[in-house]
């Protein structure tokens, strides 16, 4: 029982030494608020562990901080240095490296040329592909020509983006998808995913259209300003955004249909079912780390071992940070998705095993989840937001049972599409009525004078304070059984 517990606690802790390292690198790029959770998390770590550490564990320690910083320093190198200077107006061809991010009216492509990547804002009627290659005339600028905004350089870093294009001529699409295997291929996800959102909003028409879209692929583009807002005041932001939820949906009916199929199958095709997932709903940083957490649970499983909540994290947060080092301190989704995960983990039985005010078990169980969310991601969320929702609770208790009733119907509406149209219109009349009274709940909660309660941007004193006094009443016991 020791041997296991000092593996599970070392594989924890040199992870922790990993992200560590990432994050302190990170400082040096742009300051970001992961520079002081990280670090806090890790003297936490040591505090609550002290008497298991020894001089071998130190440089073990020490071995993957540095691996922590160096694996961030490559990425750095790579974006920061050798940086081409433009003295006249370039002729520029790239060519389309992602989904495009579409918001109303405009949306931002990303781009790749021969000397980096750019990101351009265009109105949504263009339409662009992923792999289609473009060319246009603009005068460029490295980053070391201009002055950027401190908050800005964390997220062109994450996105590679180490060139500005300015006074954009005409684009012109001069070829369609043909560059590389890999953006031939995310162009066919992409256009699947064109046709399904065409027929939702053939079937249901806008708002729920987007809505169900939003909640099915990831896809909310053409919701209104005012809709995302009251989604912001009231908690509600995850619901448009998949996550872990969607992941799970996947994996129990996968294991469902292939009951009877030996482990090995169901697990492939699981894995299988996940990826096209992941790379439809375009890959965004929730449903990545929902898609790795999924994918090593059931990898465990498969080969028949054991693993803790918080080793999986852990090992799925490790993989993913491998591979793209800029995403644990400049992606504020994945770093709500995590700590929100975190909190679930280590809150949520406790929660949930509580009574309050003699409210029947159901009902504590959805407030539970909530709560037990929030109680890790509030500094986050009043750091970056400058709000807290108080109406949060209420919200997800009334609106979050309905999230998989619409999510089942979407996904009948598009599979009808195809086998018994004539079915479509009833459900899609529900579809649209449930919509209908679910936003007009929202917009009244959000309209509540007490909805939210206004904090401050960028507030690093509040969020160090809160986390020392939660750490300060913390149970060691509730890492230990997670």
């Amino acid at each position: 029982m020791i041997k296991t517990i000092n593996k599970v606690f070392l594989i924890n802790t040199l992870t922790l030494s990993f992200l560590l390292g990432v994050s302190v690198m990170s400082f040096f790029i742009s300051f970001n608020l992961f520079v002081v959770i990280i670090p806090l998390a890790f003297v936490f770590w040591i505090f609550k562990y002290f008497s298991l550490f020894n001089k071998n564990l130190i440089l073990l320690i020490l071995l993957f901080f540095v691996f922590g910083v160096f694996r961030l320093y490559l990425d750095f190198e790579k974006w920061g240095t050798n940086l081409k200077t433009f003295k006249n107006r370039e002729n520029i061809m790239a060519h389309l490296v992602s989904f495009p991010d579409i918001n109303l009216d405009k949306q931002k492509i990303l781009i790749e040329s021969d000397f980096g990547f750019l990101e351009l804002k265009r109105s949504s009627l263009e339409k662009y592909l992923p792999g289609d290659t473009i060319f246009f005339t603009a005068d460029i600028l490295n980053l070391n020509q201009i002055e950027i905004e401190e908050s800005f350089i964390g997220r062109f870093f994450l996105l590679k983006i180490n060139y500005l294009a300015q006074n954009i001529g005409e684009i012109k699409v001069v070829n369609q998808g043909k560059k590389y295997f890999w953006l031939v291929f995310l162009r066919g996800i992409y256009q699947l995913r064109l046709y399904f959102l065409d027929i939702l909003n053939q079937k249901l028409g806008e708002p729920a259209a987007s809505f169900v879209a939003g909640i099915l692929i990831g896809e909310r583009g053409s919701l209104s300003t005012e809709i995302n807002e009251n989604f912001r005041i009231t908690g509600l932001t995850h619901i448009l955004a998949v996550s872990g939820f969607n992941i799970t949906i996947i994996i129990n009916l996968i294991l469902f249909i292939f009951l009877r199929a030996s482990k090995t199958w169901r697990f492939w095709w699981s894995f299988i079912c996940i990826f096209f997932f992941v790379v439809i709903t375009g890959a965004s940083a929730s449903v990545l780390r929902a898609g790795v957490m999924g994918v090593l649970a059931l990898f465990v499983k498969t080969i028949g071992r054991k693993i803790k909540p918080l080793q999986l994290i852990l090992l799925s947060v490790f993989l993913i940070v491998v591979v793209s080092p800029a995403i644990l301190n400049f992606d504020i989704s994945f770093q709500l998705s995590v700590v929100a995960t975190l909190s679930l983990i280590i809150y949520g039985n406790t929660l949930n095993e509580m009574q309050f005010l003699g409210w029947k078990q159901f009902i504590w169980e959805s407030v539970s989840v909530t709560l037990a969310a929030q109680i890790l991601t509030l500094p986050l969320i009043f750091f970056y937001f400058g709000s807290i929702s108080l109406i949060s609770p209420v919200a997800n208790l009334v609106v979050g049972p309905l999230i998989p009733f619409l999510m089942l119907l979407g996904s009948i509406i598009i599979v009808l599409y195809f086998i018994f149209p004539f079915l479509i219109p009833l459900l899609a009349g529900i579809i649209q009525l449930v919509v209908l009274i679910l936003f007009k709940i929202i917009d009244i909660l959000a309209h509540l004078p007490f909805a939210q309660i206004d904090i401050g941007k960028s507030n690093i004193i509040l969020v160090v304070f809160y986390y020392l006094l939660l750490f300060k009443f913390f149970d060691k016991r509730k890492l230990e059984q997670n």
